[in-house]
This record gives structure tokens, C-alpha cells and sequence, in this order.
């Protein structure tokens, strides 16, 4: 936290000229002295090798046909990190949506994996090196856009696995399903205090039970798994087919944050893994 910002690529220049210019209450569009002024603002806040990119004119910004200028990049994350720059505190950004991520993740994996589920993907979302390379670019949207996928992620499946929850909760988590009706497990008490043929009858219905509880479970798993693989998949089969990211030469630190928002899926599977296999 006391170290100050590093932007590192154009695009982390970019970002931070549309998060200012929000702060200044310029919404979307700039006019010709507008975006002179906000170049000038964002060279003065440059320092060190920061300002080989800054300069007087703005950074990956287009000029319409009308005259205004306009950012190429995303206009979402601009108005979710400008409280931040407005109070001073953009290096909280990023980490207080990943905040929100660990906490969507914490709980989906908690209620499809069990007790340790939880812990065990958001440990591996956070130490995921993806995610410790992004979450300190503070002008950057990469690390935000992933950990809203993983709140949303999290919390969609809390919502389709939580049969006992109302369904006012689960529809406030994000989706509306029909409650599972649930088997209750047999009571166990009478066949103790019983003996004979009858407790042997009772014995085998329990244990027909229970391997009908662990195929609903290995359903569950199957589905859950299949849903996670196939988000992991479509995010990566995305942006390999978008030929800039496989263009001759472009480094690592450039190209990996396309695959980014796949952290979530990664991030449950790898959990499935830790606390599934073992038994």
C-alpha cells in the first residue's frame, strides 16, 4: 500500500485517463480542450518511467468524426474504480472486488465441496499467479473483471445447490430454481434397539440409501464439473481465436490477462480436486 502506482503497458495509461476523467465528470466523450487538459493531468501524476508513455496527448483514445474523443477501451470498469481515485484509495480497488470474488467463491465451494471447499478454492484463487501478478495494477480492470466472474460464479452455485434455502435467498444470490426435495436419511435409533431379521431389513434399506445419496452426489459433481470445464473452456477458446493474442511476438505480461477471467473455474476445479480425490 505505500508503494505508488506502476503502469507498466499503455493500456494501464488508457485506463487511468478514463477513471480521471470520470472523476471529473466527463462520462464517456471528451471535446478537443478536454482531452488536452486531462493529458496534461495525467503527465503531471506520471513519475519515473511512467512518463515515457504519458505525454501530451492521450493514450489509446479515438477522435469521432464530430470532433469528441473517446477511450478504445472498456467503459464499465471506469465507474466502478472511480469512488476509489475520488477518495484517494485507487489501490484499494482491485482488492476490494477481490474481496467480493473470495467471498462468492468461498461460499459455492463451501456448499458443493463441504467444509474445507471453501477455503480450499479461495486459497488457490489468491495464490493463483495470475492473480497476484494483476490485483496490484490498480488502474487495470483485469483482476476486478475476474473476481466479479468468480462472485457470480459462487454465488450461481450456492443458488442452484442450496435446496433447503428459501426461495426468496436464492433468487437474491442470482437465480431462481425449484427446491430439491432432499431424502431424509433413515433413523437408525429403532434398528439399534431392535434385533434380529428386523434390524438386518432395516440395515439394507440404510445402506441402499446411502449408495442412492453418494450417486446423487457423483451426479452433482459430474454436472457441477462439466458447467465449470465448459466456462474455463469458452474463455480460452475465445481469445485463441482472436488472432491479436497470438500475434509474433507479444510477450507474456500482455497476452495472459486475455485468459484471466477463467480464474474462477480453475480456481472451483482445483478445489474439487483437493477435497474430492483424497476420498
Amino acid at each position: 500500500m505505500r508503494v505508488a502506482p506502476v503502469l507498466v503497458e499503455p493500456d494501464d495509461h488508457a485506463y487511468q485517463a478514463s477513471i480521471i476523467g470520470v472523476a471529473d465528470g466527463h462520462l464517456l466523450t471528451l471535446s478537443n480542450a478536454q482531452a488536452q487538459a486531462l493529458a496534461s493531468q495525467v503527465y503531471a501524476l506520471s513519475t519515473g518511467a511512467d512518463r515515457r508513455l504519458a505525454g501530451p496527448l492521450l493514450i489509446q483514445w479515438t477522435q469521432l468524426p464530430d470532433g469528441q474523443w473517446i477511450s478504445q477501451k472498456d467503459p464499465g470498469y471506469p465507474f466502478l474504480a472511480v469512488l476509489f481515485q475520488l477518495l484517494g484509495i485507487i489501490r484499494l480497488a482491485p482488492l476490494s472486488y477481490g474481496l467480493l470474488g473470495c467471498v462468492g467463491l468461498f461460499l459455492g465451494a463451501r456448499r458443493w465441496l463441504g467444509r474445507f471447499g471453501g477455503a480450499a478454492a479461495v486459497g488457490l484463487y489468491c495464490s493463483s499467479g495470475a492473480a497476484i501478478l494483476f490485483a496490484w495494477r490498480d488502474y487495470m480492470p483485469t483482476f476486478t473483471d475476474a473476481s466479479l466472474i468468480a462472485a457470480g460464479t459462487g454465488l450461481l452455485l450456492w443458488a442452484v445447490l442450496a435446496g433447503e434455502a428459501s426461495v426468496r435467498r436464492r433468487t437474491w444470490a442470482g437465480v431462481q430454481v425449484q427446491p430439491e426435495r432432499h431424502a431424509r436419511p433413515p433413523d437408525r435409533g429403532h434398528a439399534d434397539a431392535g434385533a434380529g431379521p428386523g434390524r438386518a431389513g432395516l440395515d439394507h434399506r440404510s445402506g441402499d440409501a446411502a449408495a442412492q445419496c453418494g450417486c446423487r452426489a457423483g451426479r452433482w459433481d459430474l454436472a457441477v464439473g462439466l458447467a465449470l470445464a465448459a466456462s474455463w473452456a469458452a474463455v480460452w477458446i475465445l481469445y485463441a481465436a482472436y488472432t491479436w493474442t497470438a500475434f509474433p511476438g507479444l510477450s507474456a505480461l500482455a497476452s495472459v490477462r486475455f485468459y484471466v477471467p477463467a480464474m474462477a473455474a480453475i480456481a472451483l476445479l482445483g478445489a474439487w480436486l483437493i477435497t474430492r480425490l483424497p476420498r
